[in-house]
C-alpha cells in the first residue's frame, strides 16, 4: 500500500462517536461476561479485530480527540465517583477521566453489581456464600482478561499515557508528553515505598507475590478517581461493588470467613476444602485490592494451610 493510497484511507475514514464506538463494543463485552466458557465460542478472531479497530478508529478520530484531551486536567469537573481523591490538592488528582474509560469503568460496576445483587441470601449457608464468592471471582477474571486483550490499544494509548503521567494508583510519574522519559530516582523509591505495603520489596524474599501482581493488587485498591489499568478498573469495581457491601457493617462475608478460621466450626467441612476456601478468599481480597491492613485480610494472610492430600 502506498503513502497515497494511506492518506486516502484515512481521508475517507468514517467518524467515530463515543456512542458509536460503545454501541460496537458492548454486545461483545456483554457475551463475554455472559458466557459461562473462557473464552466464549463466539470470541474468535473477526471479533477480536473488530473491538481492535473500534479503538483504533475512536482513539484516532480528529472529532474524539481523546488523546489530546488528556493533556488538560478537569479543576472543578466532577470526579467519576464522590469518593475523595487519593492524595487532595495533587494536580495528578485533578484530571477527568476520558470517556471511553468512564464508559468502561460504568461497565464493570454494573456487572459487580449483578453479581452483588445475585449473591446468596440468609436462608443459605455462610460456606455457600464463600463457594460462591470464589466461582463468580473466577469466572470475573477470566472474562476480564479478555476484555484486556480486546481494549488493549486503548489501554496502551489512553489509559497508560495518563498513568505515565502521574495520574495512576501511587500518583507518580512524569508530568510530561514525553511519555518514555524515566521517573526520576526519588520517583522510583517513592513508588516502592508504596508497594512495600502491599507486599513486595525489591530483592525481599518474603514477597507475597511478584512485583507485577502486588502492583495490581495496589491499582484494585485505590480510589476511584485514579486511573488504573483495564483489568485493574474491573477488580476495583467488583470490591466497591460486591466485596465490600457484603463485608460492611459485619456482614455475611464478615461471618463466614470467621467461622472458616475457627477450628471450632465447620467440622464437617474436609480439611482440604476448608483450606481451599480460605486460600481462596485470600486471593480474591488480594486481587480485589482490598487494603493490607483490613483485619480480615491480615487474618487470611497468616492463614496456615493445614496438611492436605497432595
Amino acid at each position: 500500500m502506498t503513502s497515497t493510497d494511506i492518506s486516502n484511507r484515512r481521508k475517507v475514514r468514517p467518524r467515530e462517536t463515543l456512542e458509536s464506538f460503545w454501541q460496537a463494543v458492548e454486545p461483545i463485552l456483554q457475551s463475554v461476561f455472559d458466557s459461562p466458557e473462557v473464552p466464549p465460542k463466539d470470541l474468535d478472531y473477526k471479533a477480536f479485530s473488530s473491538v481492535y479497530t473500534k479503538c483504533y478508529d475512536y482513539t484516532t478520530s480528529p472529532q474524539t480527540t481523546e488523546v489530546r484531551e488528556l493533556q488538560a486536567t478537569a479543576e472543578g469537573s466532577p470526579s467519576i465517583s464522590n469518593q475523595p481523591v487519593s492524595e487532595p490538592g495533587s494536580a495528578a488528582a485533578l484530571v477527568l477521566p476520558p470517556p471511553s474509560y468512564r464508559r468502561i469503568d460504568e461497565f464493570f460496576a454494573e456487572r459487580a453489581k449483578i453479581i452483588y445483587d445475585n449473591s446468596p441470601g440468609p436462608t443459605t449457608s455462610l460456606l455457600d456464600l464463600a463457594r460462591y464468592v470464589l466461582v463468580q471471582f473466577a469466572q470475573f477474571s477470566g472474562a476480564t482478561s479478555i476484555t484486556s486483550r480486546l481494549l488493549r490499544y486503548l489501554e496502551r494509548y489512553v489509559i497508560n499515557q495518563l498513568i505515565y503521567e502521574g495520574h495512576g494508583w501511587s500518583t507518580v510519574g512524569i508530568q510530561s508528553n514525553n511519555t518514555l522519559k524515566k521517573m526520576t530516582q526519588k520517583q522510583v523509591l517513592e513508588r516502592d515505598r508504596k508497594l512495600e505495603r502491599w507486599g513486595y520489596k525489591k530483592d525481599a524474599d518474603n514477597n507475597l507475590g511478584t512485583r507485577q501482581d502486588v502492583e495490581s493488587w495496589a491499582e484494585a485498591g485505590s480510589s476511584l478517581d485514579r486511573i488504573v489499568p483495564i483489568k485493574s478498573l474491573a477488580f476495583r469495581r467488583l470490591r466497591v461493588a460486591f466485596l465490600e457491601p457484603l463485608l460492611a457493617d459485619q456482614g455475611r462475608l464478615v461471618l463466614a470467613i470467621g467461622e472458616l478460621l475457627d477450628p471450632n466450626k465447620y467440622q464437617e467441612v474436609e480439611v482440604f476444602d476448608e483450606g481451599k476456601l480460605i486460600l481462596g478468599l485470600r486471593d480474591v481480597f488480594r486481587g480485589c485490592g482490598i487494603a493490607p491492613d483490613n483485619s480480615l485480610r491480615v487474618k487470611l494472610e497468616l492463614y496456615k494451610a493445614k496438611d492436605t492430600p497432595s
